[in-house]
């Protein structure tokens, strides 16, 4: 048997062409194989590589399967990733609002309470000066008190003093 190797190659525009490569050392003790022999050898190769195209069909095919499955299971996780992201927004802007709520509600309370103070310290210096006018009022009247009851004290000893002088005359006085 010679040293001979024969084997299917592809150019570079695709096209098969059959090789057959022999030893550079030949010698005379080997048999040279014959067209049959090396036919054979390339229908054997052939064969092989039949099955090997077969196989790497169905590797590709079970690839492009996983592939797929991938591709959807990748569109469902995004999907589910882009409702996640806009209830999160949602519930974000769903803060935000309650956060300016609060704010204003906690800014009206403030201001109510100023207010209040205010309101507050203002009706209590009106009633204040009220209580003084009052207060005021009630010296002038207990003043007014004073001096009526000064006059009156004063005449009723003057009506005293004439009923004692009337009945020193010898009238007759009635009431007392």
């Amino acid at each position: 048997m010679a040293d001979r190797n024969a084997y299917i190659e592809r150019d570079r525009h695709g096209r098969e062409r059959l090789v057959i490569t022999t030893s550079p050392r030949r010698s005379s003790s080997h048999t040279r194989l014959s067209t049959r022999e090396l036919l054979n050898a390339a229908e054997e190769r052939e064969e092989v590589l039949i099955i090997r195209n077969e196989q790497l069909e169905n590797q590709l095919a079970w690839s492009q399967a996983h592939e797929r499955r991938g591709k959807e299971e990748c569109t469902q996780l995004a999907a589910r990733l882009q409702a996640q992201i806009d209830a999160t927004r949602r519930l974000q802007d769903r803060l935000k609002e309650e956060k300016d709520k609060v704010t204003d509600l906690e800014e009206r309370i403030r201001l109510m309470q100023r207010t209040s103070y205010e309101g507050y310290r203002q009706r209590y210096e009106e009633l204040l000066v009220e209580v003084e006018s009052l207060r005021a009022a009630v010296r002038q009247r207990d003043e007014l008190i004073r001096v009526n009851e000064v006059r009156l004290s004063a005449k009723t000893q003057t009506i005293i003093e004439l009923k004692g002088h009337l009945r020193s005359l010898g009238y007759r006085v009635v009431g007392e």
